[in-house]
């Protein structure tokens, strides 16, 4: 048996998304800029598929940019900002995704004005300061490592960034794509093809763009469209949408019996990082410790290792640093010691997610644990 739980790293691609994909794979290969019969028809395939991601966002289509992803979606937000307001000034925690952390430090070493944000306990990001104009404040709708979910700041006179990568399959995201400047999206974390995402404009937005050439996107992103990963994703974000109101508190049901088993088996060796209330947390993500006797935490790379031969497929972290194996960023920030922060593992479940899944993999988390402590 195997139990893949890092549907928070990239989720498998639905079979309802691959079968609206391949025509655009094999006969449909027009470039969508392109004015004879196949490329028309390409731009009316990426239009509708715009049409369907503003509807489940509750925007207007123009508003909806597509990208090569959430990191160049991120990148795009920070740079253009920097761009766009010179005089202005960032303010962001040290536990957002490296995708706005890298451009903001970036900035901050040209002499941007950045403002950083003290992080809570389990990763949420507050205001301390009341942002004037042309100042963006960037918090995560859904911490990506820890699960937090973040109650964004009332909107202002400033500018709003708000990475939702992790909260579109599990939360309507209408509420927050209104109250944003941008909000930004990736196609692997809904059920869609990797090398996918947007930026969603909205009140305030003067996008600039990140790449240079074409003039695609109304000149806000160039670049030939992959037409295919586009349906795909318009086609994963209608599924979510439509299925949240059941697939959410499910598999937030699992989630708490996997920790529940842990928790039972290994009593104070495993140590819970995800907040436990509802409304504080993403249902997917169970962020854990495991710890030995002496409270130091097992090797990661090891449990990682160990888990995988157990036929239990996890992560330490963030997936784009996780073959590092250094302390994540998050935890550091949250002040956890290093030699605390390695036992680190993050389960993070999905959608067809069952529960046999959780209580194999709840067994086998524990009999390796219990073996390395």
């Amino acid at each position: 048996m195997n139990v893949y739980l890092d549907h928070a790293a990239s989720t498998p691609i639905r079979p309802e998304v691959l079968t609206d994909m391949m025509p655009w794979l094999t006969d449909g290969f027009g470039n969508a800029s392109s004015v004879h019969a196949r490329g028309r028809r390409a731009r009316h395939a990426v239009e509708q598929a715009r049409e369907s991601v503003a509807r489940v966002l509750g925007v207007e289509p123009a508003q909806v940019i597509f990208t090569s992803g959430g990191t160049e979606a991120n990148n795009q937000v920070i740079h253009s900002h920097v761009r766009g307001y010179p005089s202005g000034r960032l303010f962001l925690s040290r536990v957002e995704h490296d995708a706005v952390l890298a451009p903001a430090k970036q900035a901050e070493r040209a002499g941007y004005s950045v403002h950083w944000l003290a992080p809570g306990e389990h990763g949420g990001a507050e205001l301390t300061e009341v942002p004037e104009p042309g100042d963006l404040v960037s918090i995560m709708a859904v911490n990506n490592e820890t699960g937090a979910y973040n109650v964004l700041p009332a909107p202002g006179n400033y500018l709003l960034h708000s990475d939702a990568v992790q909260a579109a399959a599990w939360y309507d995201l209408r509420p927050l794509a209104s109250r944003c400047s941008y909000l930004t999206l990736s196609g692997h974390k809904v059920g869609g093809p990797k090398g996918v995402g947007a930026v969603v404009t909205g009140r305030g937005a003067d996008l600039h763009p990140l790449l240079r050439g074409g003039g695609q996107e109304r000149d806000r992103r160039s670049g030939t469209e992959n037409v295919a990963a586009i349906v795909g994703f318009a086609r994963a974000m209608v599924m979510a949408d439509e299925e949240r109101e059941v697939t959410s508190p499910r598999v937030r049901t699992l989630r708490e019996a996997l920790w529940a088993t842990l928790s039972d088996a290994l009593g104070g060796r495993v140590r819970r990082i995800t907040p436990a209330p509802e409304h504080e947390s993403a249902p997917h993500i169970l962020h854990t410790i495991f710890l030995d006797a002496n409270g130091r935490g097992l090797d990661g790379e090891m449990l990682i290792l160990g888990l995988d031969m157990e036929g239990v497929e996890v992560s330490a972290g963030a997936a784009c640093s996780s073959g590092s194996m250094k302390p994540s960023h998050v935890l550091m920030a949250l002040g956890l010691p290093p030699d605390v922060a390695r036992g680190a593992v993050r389960f993070s479940l999905g959608g067809r997610t069952s529960a046999r899944d959780i209580e194999f993999a709840a067994e086998r988390a524990a009999r390796v644990a219990g073996r390395m402590s």
